[in-house]
């Protein structure tokens, strides 16, 4: 008997696909990026009191953009 949702072999995405969409340097620098912009962020805001500088605005400028390219990465891995 043949199992209607089984994902016939010839569909599956090969072992070289899987393993190039596991995990890439720009991903972990990316990450890297995200938790130091806001680590830096977090610091600068609490020794000065959440009062603007341009050291936590640079820390939050990078960090969203860190966090932007994260998930443009990642959208962009889903697709077929």
């Amino acid at each position: 008997m043949s199992d209607p949702y089984r994902i016939p072999s010839e569909d599956r995405p090969s072992a070289a696909a899987r393993q190039k969409r596991a995990g890439s340097p720009l991903r972990a620098l990316l990450w890297v990026l995200l938790a130091a912009g806001a680590g830096v962020n977090v610091v600068a805001n609490l020794a000065l009191h959440g009062e603007l500088n341009p050291v936590g605005l640079t820390a939050g400028i990078v960090g969203v953009a860190a966090g932007v390219c994260l998930i443009v990465s990642y959208v962009n891995g889903r697709r077929p």
